[in-house]
């Protein structure tokens, strides 16, 4: 394998030798020459844990071209994230295994970045969950040229409280680093700074760079660090306004004791279009390059900008913004760049093109005179994907003795791990010209061990209820409150289920209950929840109308078995017991590998789904259990399983009313389709009977996957698949999103017709959540409600928006395939560079009322976040009944200010014409009336209830604020106003006004 990497790799010399002496002028690589340029270089798998998932690659080269490639690997630690490295000789050969960096390992060690001194020993930093105390904290360690023996766990960051996070490292030859992370400050986000020695400790105190007014929610993000041996350390960022919008890219000189070295310096502002995710590289010459992508139209295009050193090290002096489009098909995401001491760069992007949206990685020279090669692939490998890790301050590009270059990459390079941590080397046959080394040869070096830094962690507080009414800058006009932050896996999968009084939220590792005003009741993880061990993941959790219980479900990876967890509440409180239950259903499925459950019910059994390999192709399991014997906690019910092959992911509803079968949907996983599956089961407990029907729908197409604001990440959308169904009243709702072009939340509403029995499935409407030009909707989920009316909660973004949290409803009368205009539920502070967002959302109607709904989505403050709200259509409050006239000969006349909304709050019922500076009070019942009542009428049947005694003002007018609670909602209530009237001529001393019908609504 070697011998022929290096054989081939002159084949690329010759080429790279001829683009570059082309000159700026001239037309640049076309997408057909990218796709006609060899691979011919060496690709190594850098792990050796297969399983799951190995991401966010990095890399560093020391003097004599040896490398450590480091990653964070998925599952493989306590089933979580851990920070692993292979080191590697400078023929790409492994030296040594792998070997586990962080010593923590409760909880995510993710996104590390390596830098090397001179000799090769290495220093690491990563993120890391609650180590600190309270969300994401920055770690370093310090370890021996073999990774055999290291210092303790350094924490680096001073300041606990907030999520401290995207951390960027760099190394002096003598083995000093210095460390940047963003964390909150003011309103926004900053870029810190901290000096660590080669002895593996804190040099000095953790250091504010970037320059954050008090006032101004700007928000620093994504630092990259560099070293000169003249310059010092050099760290760049992006920042962006209050809005969000990417403004401009700054750059600030450290001292070797992590001290500002002068002032922030602009590297480049919005000229270009609006600058994210920075790279710097610094040579011993006195000059920097700063690469960064800027936002054009609906992607991101590669900017290149030169500075020189005076003479007197002091300050440097730039060339001009250049933009270098990529030419390649598809959107460009990820950048690194390398600066060579005769002044050439080398640029490192990948490039997601085809719909299939294939990631490839391409390789660019810049000449020091300008000149620009084509681009050419960077890797050996060509099938499946091969992938940059984004905005990530870990390097994925170096340049080594020799002009070698080495790029650390995630994907396929088909050497047995689809989704693997990989190093490939360029200019092999320069790097036998020096020194080799050799497993022997590598120092082990011992450091002195500390315990870790005394530190006293904040209890971590998170609010229970927030009302957005005091922080109408981040969030929308509804009801709400925090629900799961930040777990420790990404993305959160949110999902919910909601009953007469309780909520019960799910994520990727956590299950709370709430009550509907927020109090937050508990918390747990789902390895405590369900009393079970293994990689539990896709939680959902369902209120079941038929037997008034909650039910959650998660599925189990243990070993090589796959397992669905189900637990059913005793009653309708979700605090007392549950009943669990431990399926194993590797045998049903041929395969351990469960994924993508969901769970559905009707008036006989609980349907759980998931998906197995081959996932290409599809398996698709659905195992059935008796209801029955779950809702007393009996063992042994009966189960029925199904599997269904080449197919996946079908919708699986909670059955709100009787059927003539249990209903499932199916959206067809290919680039275009004009029809939806329906499958109906009948006899589940027995023989399972499976019924299916192709219905005609408006043609839908594989989604896209959409861009966001501040970041060239764009999140994975899978398919078009069915996330979310219900069925109730005949009716069934369903919605996927889909759109190769935009994607864009498609909904669903189809007329059973009591199919299988008799009658066939038609559509009733359809439509889109479409909010125009640009904005994508996506992840969405929706519900049904007793009257028909509709309700969806999503996610949205664009190329100027972040992916925020957003609703629609439509009432059972607006028109066909229509729905109100959205509305913010939350909006995100920042964007997401991971990559998944949902992948779920839960939409729910409320079983207490029709017309209220309750939604819980994503959105993101730094770290991932969860917010359940609840919304709904709002009527005005209408009068009835007649008043009396009263002594100064007016009718008392009632009436409201604004809207009965939990969301606003600000409801009152008010009094005019009454009697002048007399005492009155509001009465109010469940039910209108008009009884004769002191010669005039009572406007609602007792029993009553009254408010404390009020007094009207001088022109007879009087007003009661009345508080909404969430135990009102749904509800409706009649009022009307009781007054003294001590002159009127019937005697009776009383005034009444008119009645008010009042529907409090979200």
């Amino acid at each position: 394998m070697f011998s022929s990497a290096i054989a081939t790799h002159s084949a690329w010399l010759a080429l790279s030798a001829l683009t570059l002496g082309s000159d700026a002028g001239k037309p640049e690589s076309s997408a057909e020459t990218v796709a006609a340029a060899a691979p011919v270089v060496l690709d190594v798998r850098a792990n050796s844990f297969t399983a799951s998932s190995q991401d966010s690659a990095a890399l560093a080269v020391d003097a004599r071209g040896s490398s450590v490639v480091t990653w964070q690997s998925r599952r493989q630690e306590a089933m979580n994230y851990g920070v692993y490295a292979q080191r590697f000789d400078a023929r790409g050969r492994p030296m040594g295994s792998e070997v586990r960096v962080n010593l923590f390992a409760d909880g995510p060690q993710t996104n590390p970045a390596v830098a090397l001194d001179a000799k090769g020993v290495a220093w690491f930093a990563w993120e890391s969950l609650d180590q600190d105390g309270d969300m994401g904290g920055v770690f370093a360690r310090r370890m021996d040229q073999a990774l055999g023996s290291g210092t303790s766990e350094v924490l680096v960051n001073e300041t606990i409280v907030g999520h401290q996070n995207e951390v960027a490292l760099a190394s002096d030859p003598q083995g000093n680093a210095l460390v940047a992370w963003t964390g909150p400050h003011a309103q926004g986000r900053a870029v810190f700074v901290r000096a660590l020695g080669a002895d593996g400790k804190p040099m000095g105190s953790e250091v504010r760079l970037s320059e954050v007014a008090e006032t101004s929610p700007v928000r620093a993000t994504l630092p990259s660090v560099a070293f000169d041996s003249k310059a010092g350390f050099v760290v760049t960022w992006s920042e962006a306004d209050e809005r969000g919008v990417p403004r401009a890219i700054l750059a600030r000189a450290v001292d070797a004791a992590g001290r500002p070295a002068g002032a922030a310096f602009e590297v480049a502002g919005a000229e270009l279009g609006a600058p994210v995710e920075p790279a710097i590289a610094i040579h011993s010459q006195g000059v920097m390059a700063v690469a960064w992508l800027a936002a054009q139209a609906e992607d991101y295009v590669p900017c290149l900008r030169r500075f020189e050193f005076d003479a007197e090290h002091k300050s440097w002096s730039p060339a001009a913004a250049r933009a270098l489009p990529t030419q390649c098909p598809g959107y460009t995401s990820g950048l690194d760049l390398v600066l060579a001491e005769d002044g050439r760069v080398a640029l490192l992007w990948s490039s997601y093109g085809d719909e299939d949206r294939k990631a490839d990685t391409f390789l660019r020279w810049i000449d020091a005179d300008g000149s620009v090669g084509a681009a050419l692939r960077a890797t050996g490998a060509t099938k499946g994907h091969q992938r940059l890790a984004v905005g990530a301050g870990g390097r994925r590009l170096a340049l080594g003795p020799g002009g070698v270059l080495a790029l650390a990459w995630n994907g396929d390079a088909g050497q047995g791990d689809d989704n693997g941590a990989h190093l490939s080397v360029h200019g092999l046959e320069l790097a036998f010209e020096g020194e080799v080394l050799d497993s022997g040869s590598l120092a082990t070096l011992t450091f002195d061990v500390e315990a870790a830094q005394p530190h006293e962690p904040p209890i971590r507080v998170k609010p229970a209820f927030v009302t957005l009414n005091s922080n109408l800058s981040i969030g929308g006009p509804d009801f709400g409150f925090n629900g799961i932050s930040q777990t420790s896996l990404t993305p959160p999968d949110p999902h919910l289920a909601v009953g007469p009084n309780h909520i019960v939220q799910v994520v990727n590792d956590s299950v709370a209950i709430y009550t509907k005003s927020g109090t937050q009741q508990s918390v747990q993880t789902q390895a405590a929840f369900f009393q079970q061990s293994g990689f539990m993941f896709d939680a959902e959790a369902i209120w079941d109308p038929l037997s008034s219980r909650f039910m959650v479900m998660t599925n189990n990876r243990s070993g090589s078995q796959g397992f669905f967890e189900l637990a059913v509440s005793d009653d309708a409180d979700p605090n007392g017991t549950w009943f669990r239950y431990h399926f194993n259903v590797t045998a049903a499925a041929g395969s351990g590998s469960i994924d993508s459950p969901n769970i559905g019910v009707d008036g006989t059994a609980v349907y759980l789904t998931a998906d197995f390999p081959p996932f290409t192709t599809g398996n698709f399991l659905i195992f059935i259990v008796e209801k029955a014997p779950l809702l007393v906690g009996a063992p042994n019910p009966i189960t029925k399983s199904m599997l269904m092959t080449t197919s996946q992911s079908w919708g699986t509803p909670v059955m709100h009313s009787s059927a003539a079968g249990f209903y499932m949907v199916q959206g067809l996983e290919t680039p275009s389709a004009s029809n939806l599956v329906l499958h109906a089961i009948t006899n589940p407990l027995g023989t399972p009977v499976l019924t299916s029907f192709n219905l005609p729908v408006p043609t839908y197409t594989a989604p896209e996957d959409p861009p966001q604001q501040g970041t060239s990440s764009r999140p994975e959308t899978f398919e078009a698949r069915f996330w979310s169904c219900m069925y109730k009243n005949g009716k069934l709702y369903a919605t996927h999103h889909q759109g190769s072009t935009r994607v864009v939340q498609r909904w669903y509403e189809i007329n059973m017709g009591n199919w299988p029995s008799s009658g066939t499935p038609t559509l009733v409407q359809s439509g889109n959540v479409d909010l125009g030009a640009g904005i994508r909707t996506f992840f969405g989920s929706i519900a049904g409600d007793g009257q028909n009316n509709i309700a969806l909660t999503f996610a949205r973004s664009s190329p100027t928006e972040f992916i925020s949290m957003s609703r629609a409803y439509r009432l059972a009368g607006d028109p066909a395939g229509t729905l109100t205009p959205p509305v913010f539920m939350r909006l995100s502070t920042g964007p997401d560079n991971s990559g998944r967002w949902g992948d779920y959302s839960g939409t729910v109607a409320d079983p207490n009322a029709d017309g209220v709904f309750w939604g819980t989505h994503e959105y993101s403050v730094g770290g991932w976040a969860t917010w359940i709200g609840v919304y709904g259509p709002c009527t005005p409050p209408t009068t009835y009944c007649t008043g009396k006239l009263n002594s100064v000969n007016t009718v008392p006349s009632i009436g409201s200010v604004n809207l009965p909304s939990l969301g606003t709050n600000a409801f009152s019922v008010t009094v005019s014409q009454g009697v002048p500076s007399v005492n009155a009070l509001v009465y109010s019942g469940s039910a209108p009336d008009s009884a004769p009542f002191f010669n005039g009428f009572l406007c609602a049947q007792p029993p009553l209830e009254r408010s404390p005694v009020l007094s009207l003002d001088a022109s007879g007018q009087g007003t009661l604020n009345v508080p909404v609670t969430v135990g009102l909602l749904g509800t409706t209530r009649y009022y009307g106003w009781w007054m003294r009237d001590p002159t009127h001529p019937d005697g009776t001393g009383v005034g009444l006004s008119n009645g008010l019908q009042v529907t409090f609504c979200p």
